[in-house]
């Protein structure tokens, strides 16, 4: 079930099962601005609600909208993790667009980044005074463990009272706002300090933030959907804590999306190579079909010289 508030009283509505989720990416800025040159608002995407159901959609996954440097990112420069972009409407005009979807059967998932901050914005940065190696203090790693490709930000996991920060926040979103579920970006960049690229360090403290967080939803909160965008492949990230698993309900699938791609785009017939879409539909993580979020269009598939897929066809 999902939590609805409507006028000062509580009701619910049902939440589509694995089998049956059907995901829209959206990002607030520019899904239904009134120009180019215009920020879009939460507003106007509930403009669009109907238009969202009528494409058979039954979830919307937001992308990040804590609070960010500038007015039109993605949102995954994080500089704010508790506070709502003001730019799209602030609060309360995220609060009424969750209500409203799940007036239509429409459930929220919100992507939140909890493997680097900002980097720009940060007040968090060397929050009160104090850094070694002129890294960013208490709330951050400050040695090599800092770095991510999205800049030297990556906090600190190994102090339980930021992981408990980042706990805060991932409870934020569905005791607060009452989204249904959470996909947390770039997880691989959590438990790994290269990415999990070929040889590479793990970070246990991150599994551990990762863990307790899942743990604490499935307990408290077994409606509430989790994601994890790892793209490593490992089944790890799903499988069950007493199996040394992270406990994802399920992870966006580099298995599906990269092959699908490569072959509906391939229009050779003596090149294309239909077994990769057989063993594409046929993999499973966690000897669990529902365990994986297939797709072939995502922001970073269509971005950095790509395009979608009839464009590339």
């Amino acid at each position: 079930m999902g939590a609805v508030i409507n006028d000062g009283a509580v009701t619910f509505f049902k939440m589509p099962s694995w089998n049956e989720l059907v995901i829209y990416e959206l990002h607030v800025g520019t899904f239904n601005r009134s120009s180019p040159d215009a920020v879009g608002t939460f507003e106007d995407v509930i403009a669009k609600l109907y238009y969202l159901k009528s494409l058979g959609i039954n979830c919307i996954e937001l992308l990040p909208v804590a609070e960010f440097s500038g007015g039109i990112s993605w949102g995954y420069n994080p500089a704010h993790p508790f506070a709502i972009e003001q730019d799209y409407g602030g609060a309360d005009a995220f609060a009424k667009l969750v209500n409203e979807a799940h007036k239509r059967g429409i459930a929220v998932i919100m992507d939140v980044v909890y493997g680097h901050f900002g980097p720009s914005d940060v007040d968090l940065w060397q929050f009160d005074g104090w850094s070694e190696n002129d890294k960013g203090g208490i709330y951050f790693y400050n040695d090599h463990r800092s770095d991510t490709p999205w800049g030297d930000t990556r906090p600190d996991y190994g102090r339980e009272e930021v992981r408990q920060y980042l706990r805060d926040n991932a409870l934020m979103w569905i005791e607060k706002y009452h989204c249904d579920g959470l996909r947390m970006d770039a997880t691989s960049y959590i438990r790994y300090e290269g990415g999990g690229l070929g040889y590479d360090t793990e970070i246990e403290e991150g599994n551990i933030l990762m863990r307790d967080i899942n743990s604490e939803i499935r307990e408290k909160y077994p409606h509430v959907l989790t994601f994890a965008e790892d793209l490593k492949g490992d089944c790890r990230v799903t499988d069950a804590i007493e199996h040394n698993g992270l406990a994802y309900g399920s992870q966006w699938d580099m298995n599906f999306v990269h092959p699908v791609r490569e072959v509906i785009e391939d229009t050779h017939e003596d090149s294309r190579d239909l077994q990769k879409i057989v063993d594409a539909l046929e993999f499973k993580y966690s000897n669990d079909a529902f365990c994986r979020i297939v797709y072939t269009e995502s922001h970073d598939e269509v971005a950095n010289g790509k395009a979608r897929v009839p464009e590339e066809i």
